[in-house]
């Protein structure tokens, strides 16, 4: 593992630091450095774009996990992260909560995203006020945000992912009935 560390310090490979000094890499940087080092032809195996980026903390990332099962390949650990992701990986939603942006200007933050992601989707998950910039979506409740969600990503999504009930699916079933 000291040969990567050895090629970021000659700067044989384009990388960055997080806040944290952890070391992350572009996977087309990844791809042009190996295309360079080898006679053989490199065929990119991209992994699946997010779909939804969460942005959240605590017992409320662990609940947004499981009510967008399915939705979500993962959620990153802290907000700086979550804006290299959505610069990197383009999701079509991101769902900001405020626990995760308390020591930042959500507003600044909220901008930041809609401006680098201006086809994105924003969810503001949680009581709280939403921030004033732009027009974000506001959801109380996983299960109402997931149905959310898929409505916005259409039938091709929801085929795909992991069914679960929605207060409004069953209130529609239940008025069907009648």
């Amino acid at each position: 593992m000291r040969t990567v560390h050895h090629w970021v310090a000659d700067d044989l490979i384009a990388h960055f630091r997080t806040p944290g000094r952890h070391l992350r890499f572009d996977v087309s940087a990844i791809e042009r450095f190996l295309s360079q080092r080898t006679r053989a032809p490199i065929t990119p195996q991209r992994q699946p774009r997010f779909d939804v980026l969460v942005v959240a903390s605590g017992k409320v990332r662990t609940q947004l996990r499981r009510s967008l099962a399915g939705l979500i390949s993962g959620c990153p650990d802290d907000p700086y992260t979550a804006l290299v992701l959505a610069g990197s990986l383009q999701p079509r939603c991101v769902v900001l909560e405020a626990g995760a942006l308390r020591d930042l200007d959500a507003e600044a933050y909220a901008k930041a995203i809609t401006t680098g992601l201006p086809a994105a989707t924003l969810f503001w998950f949680g009581n709280s006020t939403a921030p004033g910039a732009g027009a974000i979506q506001v959801a109380r409740d996983g299960s109402s945000l997931r149905y959310d969600i898929e409505r916005l990503m259409g039938s091709e999504q929801r085929s795909t992912s992991r069914r679960s009930s929605s207060p409004r699916r069953e209130t529609s079933a239940k008025q069907s009935k009648s």
